[in-house]
């Protein structure tokens, strides 16, 4: 079994929430927070920086740690670990590729519409956890040797 993990960003502007629409085939068309699976041996708060720039065109910096969410199917085993982050540069990304098709801002409610057209269930739970409770600040570890 895989053990996919995933960083992503919950980055709010003016009460709304950014959220990218998928073009993988796999996903197409669905929305999702700015995210991405762990491919290189960066830390998981680099990873989030990195895609949030990659998905919506936009620098951010992460300020804590949402929740960890999990998922399992037959074959992955999935870890999402949702940041929240906020804008310090950039410009919301116009064009589409095969990975993005847009970038937009949704209001809560809007987004609450928009079940069938998700990317997951942990969207809707980690932005309600945002709302509720915030997120939780995070220590960098400056050297781990394992």
């Amino acid at each position: 079994m895989e053990l996919r993990v995933v960083t992503a960003n919950i980055i709010e502007k003016k009460g709304k929430i950014l959220l990218v629409q998928e073009g993988h085939k796999y996903a197409y068309g669905l929305w999702n927070f700015p995210a991405g699976k762990l491919e290189e041996q960066i830390s998981l708060v680099d990873n989030a920086v990195k895609e949030a720039k990659e998905e919506s065109g936009y620098n951010v910096k992460v300020k804590g740690v949402v929740g960890i969410y999990h998922h399992m199917s037959k074959d992955k085993n999935v870890v999402v670990i949702v940041f929240a982050s906020y804008m310090v540069s950039g410009e919301l990304r116009k064009s589409s590729d095969k990975e993005i098709l847009q970038a937009k801002w949704f209001t809560y409610d809007e987004i609450k519409k928009m079940k069938n057209t998700l990317r997951g269930s942990y969207i809707l739970t980690a932005i309600g956890d945002y709302k509720k409770k915030g997120f939780l600040p995070i220590s960098t570890v400056k050297s781990l040797h394992v």
